[in-house]
């Protein structure tokens, strides 16, 4: 049985698309679409793209549903957070003509793009994942009383727009003061954790169930993605059942990348961020063999999911 597949937004991510057309099978399709018709993503030999225009990310996300039901698609996935919104707003006319899209309901898509929500989140059901964090001047003082070094950002900012990483709580007021004056000043402060970070893979089939996962450590970041990691596969269970538990809160299908901190001095483990889409370091996953762009099509065909993704 054939399938179609359809990823939207691919922008620069030649990797999610090559896993996929090297797990296709004889007569899948695969259809690629962006706003820019540069898009490395859009040009990848054996793939079918459309540049998308629209005024906005409505008109945009609209033109990728009528794609979608001119081309008979049977899986839909977005790599652009905010066009995720949309798409999971249309879900429901996607089904209609027969079109599963794979990624977050309309309010994980929303709580996600505010790593403050994600925060109060973690708190409220498990606030040993969580991290000190302050969003306005009532909480500032009490997260730079704890002392120690901090991390400031956008609070619903993506590729690590405005990070800062400081140890002078004088230092810090002045920066959040000058980030308040300016046009967007929703800002997030945390304690920063003390430890290596990791990205973390966890891929979740229609029913819900998480049938597996993979675990890197990251090395460097470039542009706000993952820029050398190593894929680990023994001894930090601990990291992917983190993930796995704040993934199991949600709801949400197909790749979800998630960011966790350990924190050298306790063992402790921190999730600090969580996309719910195919991330930077997908790339390094899908080298290592973990195999989400076979679960795709698996769900394309309407077949259940393995277990053991890895």
């Amino acid at each position: 049985m054939s399938a179609t597949i359809a990823v939207s937004a691919v922008g620069r991510r030649r990797y999610v698309v090559e896993g996929l057309l090297a797990s296709a099978a004889e007569g899948d399709r695969l259809i690629v679409l962006d706003m820019d018709p540069y898009a490395p993503g859009l040009h990848v030999h054996g793939t079918e793209a459309h540049v998308v225009e629209g005024e906005d990310l409505g008109a945009r996300a609209q033109v990728v549903v009528d794609v979608c039901r001119r081309e008979s698609v049977d899986v839909l996935v977005s790599l652009h957070d905010y066009e995720a919104i949309e798409l999971a707003a249309r879900r429901g006319e996607l089904a209609e003509h027969g079109t599963v899209f794979v990624g977050p309901d309309r309010p994980t898509a929303d709580l996600l793009l505010d790593k403050h929500q994600l925060n109060v989140l973690l708190q409220t059901h498990i606030p040993e994942l969580a991290v000190p964090t302050a969003t306005n001047a009532d909480g500032l003082e009490a997260v730079l009383a704890g002392g120690g070094r901090w991390v400031l950002k956008d609070r619903t900012g993506s590729a690590s727009s405005g990070l800062a990483f400081m140890d002078d709580p004088h230092r810090v007021r002045e920066e959040i003061s000058l980030r308040e004056r300016s046009e967007d000043a929703a800002w997030l402060l945390q304690r920063r954790i003390e430890g290596p970070e990791f990205n973390v893979d966890v891929f979740v089939d229609l029913d819900g169930v998480v049938r597996g996962g993979a675990v890197k450590e990251k090395l460097g970041m470039r542009g706000g993605e993952t820029d050398r990691a190593r894929v680990v596969t023994e001894g930090h269970e601990d990291v992917f059942a983190a993930a796995r538990r704040v993934v199991e809160l949600l709801s949400v299908t197909g790749n979800v990348d998630i960011d966790v901190l350990k924190d050298s001095s306790t063992g402790a483990c921190h999730v600090i961020d969580v996309n719910p889409r195919f991330g930077g370091g997908y790339a390094f996953s899908g080298m290592a063999g973990y195999d989400a762009a076979g679960a795709l099509w698996s769900m394309a065909r309407r077949e259940p999911v393995p277990d053991g993704l890895r």
